[in-house]
């Protein structure tokens, strides 16, 4: 904590540049096709040319989800590369590309686990209300207080039982890749080694001498 606090803001940061690269994929296509739609509306035939900007607009949304999970995965390292290099955000980025290389799949699998884990304890602490929400919105339109209360919890308290699992999982993943390509574990290996002989001289007492 005394190390990670107080760069907090760096973390916060890459956070955010994360979550953007990986939707620039998704929000590129519509700021492109915005131009295209509203030229289309001035068009004559105003009904074609719009159900083509809708067909357009959707095989272009579909196609860049894999490299939104793509952008996503290349870049989850991020946030540990800095915790444990001490690393800036553009150098926590280049980082996260080079040590993820090769281990995306795994990094896509863990938060496929995740969210599927997720959305199966959010299933089952709200199944129980779930008669109640229909029929007090059936008779009255509107839920009451406390079911909104206790959707509210429960959904706070899911993410906050899940989420630290995707810290867990990318030091886990962040670690397997350095000593898959930069051999950490023997670097941990001769650090450890050198530090031994160091404290047991420095712990070694000089031999009384003989009178």
């Amino acid at each position: 904590i005394r190390t990670a606090l107080p760069r907090w803001y760096r973390y916060v940061a890459l956070a955010m540049i994360h979550w953007f690269l990986s939707i620039l994929p998704f929000l590129a296509p519509l700021l492109l096709l915005i131009p295209v739609g509203l030229l289309a509306s001035s068009m004559p035939n105003k009904a074609t040319m719009m159900m083509a900007f809708v067909i357009g607009w959707i095989l272009l949304t579909v196609l860049s989800i894999p490299v939104c999970i793509w952008v996503y995965c290349r870049y989850a390292l991020c946030i540990t590369a800095s915790a444990l290099e001490g690393l800036s955000v553009g150098k926590a980025l280049a980082r996260s590309a080079v040590l993820s290389k090769g281990l995306r799949w795994k990094i896509f699998l863990l938060v496929a686990v995740a969210y599927v884990l997720q959305m199966i304890l959010l299933g089952g602490l709200t199944a129980p209300v779930v008669p109640l929400i229909l029929h007090v919105t059936h008779s009255h339109g509107q839920l009451p207080l406390p079911v909104v209360l206790y959707q509210l919890a429960v959904g706070f308290g899911v993410v906050a039982l899940i989420t630290p699992s995707y810290g867990i999982g990318y030091t886990l993943i962040y670690l397997d890749a350095r000593v898959r390509k930069e051999g950490y574990d023997i670097e941990l290996m001769m650090q450890l080694s050198a530090e031994v002989p160091d404290a047991a001289a420095t712990g070694a007492q000089p031999e009384a001498s003989s009178p």
